[in-house]
Formats: C-alpha cells, sequence, structure tokens
C-alpha cells in the first residue's frame, strides 16, 4: 500500500504512519511464530517443529533485502506487492489452522493424528468417558 501513496512532500506523514503500522505487523506476525508453532506440534517433536518454524523466519527476513533490491529494478511497488501477497496468504493459512484455545496440547504424535479424525466437539476425557460406558453396558471390562 505505501508503494501507492504519491511521494510528494505533502504525502510524507501519511508514508510515515503507513509505513509504522506495516512494520507494527510484521513485526507481530514474527512474534507470533514462534507462540504459534508451539501449539501446532506434539510435544515430542515440538523442539524440531519450533526449529524449522525460526528457521524459515529468519530466512525469509534474509531474503527480504534481495527481494527489494532485484524486484525494485523491475517495478518499484513490485517488492511490496510481493511481499504483501505473500503476507496476505499466509494469513489465510493462519486462519484455516484449528483453534487451540482452552484445549490440551498432544503428547505424541499419534495423539495429534486422533484429534484431527475426531470432532472438535467431543473432548478426550468425553471420548474415554463414551468408552467406558459402552463397555460397562455390553460387560466387556477390561481390567
Amino acid at each position: 500500500m505505501l508503494s501507492f501513496i504519491p511521494s510528494h512532500s505533502g504525502y510524507v506523514g501519511i508514508r510515515v504512519t503507513v509505513a509504522v503500522i506495516a512494520k507494527f505487523c510484521v513485526n507481530l506476525s514474527y512474534g507470533a511464530v514462534y507462540i504459534w508453532s508451539t501449539e501446532l506440534f506434539p510435544t515430542s517433536i515440538r523442539s524440531q517443529g519450533l526449529g524449522v518454524c525460526a528457521w524459515a523466519a529468519i530466512l525469509g527476513a534474509a531474503a527480504a533485502p534481495w527481494f527489494s533490491q532485484y524486484l525494485g529494478y523491475v517495478h518499484r511497488s513490485l517488492p511490496f506487492c510481493v511481499m504483501g501477497s505473500i503476507l496476505i496468504i499466509s494469513g489465510i493459512f493462519c486462519c484455516v489452522l484449528k483453534e487451540t484455545n482452552g484445549k490440551s496440547t498432544a503428547e505424541t504424535l499419534s495423539d495429534r493424528n486422533r484429534n484431527i479424525v475426531v470432532d472438535d466437539t467431543i473432548t478426550d476425557a468425553e471420548l474415554d468417558y463414551e468408552l467406558i460406558a459402552k463397555n460397562v453396558e455390553s460387560k466387556k471390562i477390561i481390567l
């Protein structure tokens, strides 16, 4: 959006304001990578998952100046359009992820896979209770 605001002296305040807001949003999303990635991965692979996410964030931050420099040769606003498009696509992908608020984190990969198959409205405790109740009714209690 910043590239579409004229660079005349009368628009300096607007350009600075938009740039500061954009920088704030990028820093906020960069910090969210570390928080959200710990909730997405089960405990058994959480450190590796966090490492991969941190690596991707650092790689993107290191590549950003090259994108700005070389895409700027093609067109002045192209770096902003490309990076903005990547941010919008990332935001859409984040909206597709499952909600983790108020839910316990998975401890193993099998727990994670089971939670994907099970309906979100049934918690693990309710699932175990239903299994126990079914076994009690059919008198197939396994001790």
